[in-house]
C-alpha cells in the first residue's frame, strides 16, 4: 500500500530561485482560498513577507554578501510561513488532489519502495519477559525490506488481533497479569504492506 502524498514541511533543500518560485505560488495559492480562512498566517500577512524577500533577491540571487545577509532572515520567515500553512493544509485538505493543486503549496515526492521482498515471514525472534512485571520484550532480526513489525496476539476464539505496529525490530508490549500466557505471531510490514505470519506463533508466560 502506497503512502499519501504529503505536504513538504522543511524548505531547506530548494535553491534560491525554486524558492522564490515556491512561494510565489503559494502566495498566488492562498489569496481568496476557503481552505485557508483559519490558517495561522493570513494572506494579508504571507504577501508582506513575501513581497519584502522578492526585493531583496535579487542581490542575493547573484551571490552578493550583502545582498544574502539580508536575504536569508527574510527567506527563512517565509519559510516558516509556508511550513505553517502546510501543516495546518494536511489536516485540512488532507489528501484532495484539486485542493492540494489549488493552494500552491509544493507537494512531496512519491516515496520509492524500500528494496528487498517483504513476502519473507519473521525467521528469527525472540520473546522475552520484560524489565519490570506485566512486560514482554518482542526482538526479530532486521530485513532491508521491512520498516518495523507488526504484532499480533491470539484470541480466545484462536484469531489474532493486532496490538503493536511499530517502527524498527524491537519492541515491549505491557498491560499483562502475572501468569498470563501471551501467544503472538510477528509480521514485517513496509510501505506496500505487510508480509505473512510465523510459521510458528511464539509463547510465553508472563
Amino acid at each position: 500500500m502506497a503512502r499519501k502524498q504529503r505536504f513538504v514541511v522543511n524548505f531547506s533543500k530548494f535553491g534560491k530561485e525554486d524558492f522564490l518560485s515556491e512561494a510565489d505560488s503559494t502566495n498566488k495559492g492562498i489569496a481568496g482560498n476557503p481552505d485557508f480562512e483559519r490558517a495561522p498566517v493570513t494572506h494579508a500577512q504571507f504577501n508582506e513577507a513575501y513581497q519584502r524577500m522578492v526585493v531583496a533577491a535579487p542581490s542575493a540571487v547573484r551571490n552578493d554578501i550583502d545582498g544574502l545577509r539580508a536575504f536569508r532572515p527574510l527567506r527563512l520567515t517565509v519559510e516558516g510561513m509556508m511550513t505553517d500553512l502546510a501543516t495546518f493544509a494536511q489536516s485540512t485538505i488532507g489528501n484532495n488532489p484539486e485542493r492540494m493543486a489549488a493552494c500552491g503549496l509544493p507537494l512531496t515526492k512519491e516515496p520509492s519502495f524500500r528494496p528487498g521482498d517483504i513476502n519473507l515471514s519473521v525467521g528469527r525472534a525472540k520473546l522475552e519477559p520484560g524489565t519490570e512485571s506485566g512486560k514482554i520484550k518482542v526482538s526479530t532480526k532486521s530485513i532491508p525490506a521491512a520498516e518495523g513489525i507488526v504484532i499480533e496476539e491470539r484470541q480466545a476464539d484462536l484469531s489474532y488481533k493486532e496490538i503493536a505496529k511499530v517502527t524498527g525490530f524491537k519492541t515491549t508490549i505491557n498491560g499483562y497479569s502475572h501468569d498470563d500466557v501471551a501467544i503472538v505471531q510477528i509480521r514485517y510490514w513496509n510501505n506496500q504492506g505487510m508480509g505473512p505470519r510465523m510459521v510458528r506463533p511464539l509463547a510465553i508466560v508472563v
